[in-house]
């Protein structure tokens, strides 16, 4: 993986953090060709060795993003028959 150093206050660090916040995807266009990315936040490495990485709550919205997904996936799979044998 490619670590790209980004001035914390600049216009793209900002974009970055409102899309890990949101959970919607960031488009960058470089110009010559429009990129879709998925960001999240990941524990810095010199954190991770020394055992102090941050770890944050979610959001009020990021819970409440979960609890309607979980809510609406509810019942999904209750027409699947569990006696099905997978050919995998």
């Amino acid at each position: 993986m490619k670590k790209v150093a980004v001035a914390p206050e600049s216009e793209l660090a900002r974009s970055i953090r409102e899309a890990s916040r949101s959970g919607e995807p960031l488009l960058v266009d470089t110009g010559d060709e429009l990129y879709r990315l998925s960001v999240a936040p990941t524990e810095r490495p010199e954190r991770a060795e020394t055992g102090m990485a941050a770890r944050r709550k979610p959001s009020p919205e990021e819970a409440a993003r979960s609890i309607e997904g979980i809510r609406r996936s509810a019942g999904g799979w209750k027409d699947v028959d569990a006696a099905f044998a997978s050919p995998w």
